[in-house]
């Protein structure tokens, strides 16, 4: 585990309350935007326990295809790359949801639009891990066969994990601190469009360099 990238990438709100005269919408977005630093955390502590295939740790297996010589290693890599996708594409549906929230301010709208265009193709995904049965029978979207073409269920170069999508597109996610920054980035891009006080309405200050 590298505890070091959690430390450094670690999320959590500014305040305890969102200054806001309607307490049960301050409450609710409250919620949501704690829900998806959570879940945040869970894709960052993920990253943190993902290896990428490293040359010397392949063999020649059956049918002279290349394979990793350490079964376990090889599952907990697929493993942590799961958990990394399903936590990323869990923040971006409280995204959604909050961007779906009638009355947050045109600032946090516009940011949630942003994080959305940026990060949307993780549904994407997610969705084919989350059906990866009918991928692998060629299946995508509502039943409909894919185009031919190579099929991935799954699959990594290096720290890139790939899936052929219910389009029959092959769309991949980066397993790193760089890509984890970006949402982060825009994350807090979301968290800071709105006022944050703690006990007694003492106004939280946007930090230097938060934010895209």
């Amino acid at each position: 585990m590298d505890d070091a990238l959690f430390d450094r990438l670690e999320l959590s709100l500014p305040a305890p309350w969102i200054d806001h005269n309607d307490r049960d919408f301050a409450g609710d977005v409250l919620l949501i935007l704690n829900s998806a630093i959570e879940q945040f955390n869970d894709a960052l502590a993920a990253c943190g326990l993902f290896r990428p295939f490293a040359a010397d740790g392949l063999e020649r297996g059956t049918f002279g295809v290349m394979c990793q010589r350490d079964r376990l290693e090889g599952r907990l890599r697929s493993l942590y790359a799961r958990a990394y996708v399903y936590g990323l594409d869990s923040t971006r549906a409280f995204v959604h949801a909050l961007s779906l929230r009638p009355g947050i301010p045109p600032t946090a709208a516009a940011a949630c639009v942003t994080f959305l265009q940026r990060f949307g193709h993780i549904r994407d995904i997610r969705n084919s891990l989350q059906h990866i049965e009918e991928r692998s029978q060629g299946k995508g979207s509502y039943g409909k066969a894919l185009p031919g073409g190579l099929l991935l269920l799954g699959e990594f170069i290096g720290r890139r994990y790939g899936v052929t999508t219910g389009d029959g597109q092959l769309k991949e996610v980066e397993i790193s601190e760089q890509f984890l920054e970006a949402v982060r980035s825009a994350l807090l891009e979301i968290i800071w469009s709105f006022e944050w006080i703690h006990v007694g309405n003492v106004r939280v200050p946007r930090p230097e360099g938060t934010g895209a």
